[in-house]
């Protein structure tokens, strides 16, 4: 009994450890790290702050290895809005040709998924065929160190588990029975949603989102121009900068 009692203790007090990671693991924004982002025309320019190497075109070739999540936005001026649905009818067949898929279809658009070696070749095919590009914005995250983090974690938290199955084993005691088993469900569900967010953020990397924006732009008629044209002067009344 007192044996078992401070093997138990042992464990308990590993697992407590196991604990506070796990806590940070809940919290940890996994889409937080480096961020790259690029705004302008077509010609698609990434840069890594981290890196002492040169500029490339090619995000995922800034740093082979390492984990990065990708994502871009863009809007294409279409002159009505009835226009919209044969834009995105064309949009899920270059999605198709890209090997990626739909995710979200909404009025005025629509978000997709692309393999993240196929994002560069979309978003030129997707800038060629679209029309009339208005914003482009790409961001690059490098999460490599919040994957490994939490690789080692759920690492830790097997090893843990491991420890106490084979202590439930040769666990005699029914007090000590009910205690293990307390604290093996406990570092299950922590092992389980470790797992979870692994998936998730492999996910990511290995899928760029695209969101794909069309929208129409008006210009004021004569009649507007008159209107607008009043208003700067009785601005220029009250307000001088």
């Amino acid at each position: 009994m007192r044996k078992h009692s401070l093997l138990l203790l042992f464990i308990s007090l590993g697992c407590s450890g196991q604990r506070g990671t796990s806590a940070e693991t809940q919290g940890l924004d996994l889409r937080s790290r480096d961020a790259m982002s690029v705004q302008g025309g077509p010609n698609l320019e990434l840069s890594d702050p981290s890196s002492d190497s040169e500029d490339t075109e090619r995000g995922a070739d800034l740093a082979p290895g390492r984990k990065l999540t990708r994502r871009a936005w863009l809007d294409f001026r279409v002159d009505d809005e009835e226009e919209i649905p044969a834009k995105v009818g064309t949009l899920k067949r270059l999605v198709e040709n890209h090997r990626g898929y739909l995710a979200h279809e909404h009025q005025s658009g629509a978000t997709v998924r692309v393999p993240a070696a196929e994002l560069d070749a979309f978003l030129e095919a997707l800038i060629a065929g679209q029309g009339e590009l208005l914003e482009r914005r790409v961001e690059v995250l490098d999460v490599t160190r919040s994957y490994v983090d939490l690789e080692s974690r759920l690492g830790s938290a097997k090893t843990t588990r491991a420890r106490l199955v084979a202590l439930l084993e040769r666990a005699q005691d029914v007090e000590d029975v009910l205690s293990i088993e307390k604290e093996l469900g406990r570092i299950t569900a922590e092992v389980e949603a470790m797992e979870a967010q692994l998936r998730t953020l492999s996910q990511e990397v290995a899928l760029a989102t695209v969101e794909i924006q069309f929208r129409t732009e008006s210009s004021p008629g004569p009649v507007g121009w008159l209107f607008y044209g009043v208003f700067q002067g009785v601005k220029w009344l009250f307000v001088w900068d």
